[in-house]
């Protein structure tokens, strides 16, 4: 599996078919969905 800048996923604990399965679960929610916290107020 490709090195995203942020870790390296082996395949000793997850398949890259699982992996992929997950991240692209419907309800997995991604960086690019969540809402900008630092533009909210307190």
């Amino acid at each position: 599996m490709a090195d995203n800048g942020y870790h390296r996923l082996s395949n000793k604990y997850a398949e890259e078919y699982m992996v992929q399965k997950v991240y692209n679960h419907e309800r997995v929610i991604t960086l690019d969905e969540l809402p900008d916290w630092k533009s909210r107020e307190n």
